[in-house]
Protein backbone atom coordinates (compact mmCIF):
# COMPACT_ATOMS: atom_id res chain seq x y z
CA UNK A 1 0.00 0.00 0.00
CA UNK A 2 2.94 2.34 0.34
CA UNK A 3 4.71 1.67 -2.45
CA UNK A 4 1.09 2.20 -4.75
CA UNK A 5 1.02 6.22 -3.20
CA UNK A 6 3.71 7.59 -5.18
CA UNK A 7 2.64 4.87 -7.88
CA UNK A 8 -0.68 6.18 -8.33
CA UNK A 9 1.05 10.22 -8.09
CA UNK A 10 3.03 9.68 -10.91
CA UNK A 11 0.56 8.38 -13.19
CA UNK A 12 -1.69 11.40 -12.38
CA UNK A 13 1.51 13.41 -13.12
CA UNK A 14 1.72 11.84 -16.46
CA UNK A 15 -2.08 12.10 -17.24
CA UNK A 16 -1.50 15.57 -16.76
CA UNK A 17 1.17 16.52 -18.76
CA UNK A 18 -0.44 14.85 -21.56
CA UNK A 19 -3.39 16.48 -21.31
CA UNK A 20 -1.73 20.09 -21.17
CA UNK A 21 0.52 18.60 -24.47
CA UNK A 22 -2.85 17.75 -25.80
CA UNK A 23 -4.79 20.69 -25.43
CA UNK A 24 -1.20 22.62 -26.67
CA UNK A 25 -1.42 20.87 -29.68
CA UNK A 26 -4.91 21.43 -30.43
CA UNK A 27 -4.75 25.50 -29.63
CA UNK A 28 -1.95 25.52 -32.03
CA UNK A 29 -3.28 23.64 -35.13
CA UNK A 30 -6.79 26.04 -33.97
CA UNK A 31 -4.19 29.12 -34.50
CA UNK A 32 -2.57 27.62 -37.61
CA UNK A 33 -5.99 26.88 -39.90
CA UNK A 34 -7.78 29.94 -37.92
CA UNK A 35 -4.74 32.81 -38.36
CA UNK A 36 -6.38 35.97 -35.87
Amino acid sequence: MVSQGPQIRGVENYSWLTIVKKIKTILLKRRKTRPT
